[in-house]
């Protein structure tokens, strides 16, 4: 018996890899986004339905029609 062996190689071609490639990128990225751009909010429950919250800033409000 003859030890044969098939090989398959598949290339991929480069527009492939650089998507591949922005991808893992975007993915590995994103928990450090979300943990520099993200600011805290102090909120303490008293109530069911109720909540004070603390801010730093200025609030805006929008009214949808």
């Amino acid at each position: 018996m003859s030890n044969r062996r098939i090989v398959h190689e598949i290339k991929l071609e480069n527009s492939v890899k650089l998507i591949l490639a922005l991808i893992a990128v975007g993915l590995i990225a994103n928990p450090f986004m979300q943990m520099f751009g993200a600011k805290n909010a102090l909120a303490e429950l008293y109530g069911a339905e109720s909540f004070n919250v603390k801010l730093s800033g200025s609030v805006t409000t929008y009214v949808m029609q």
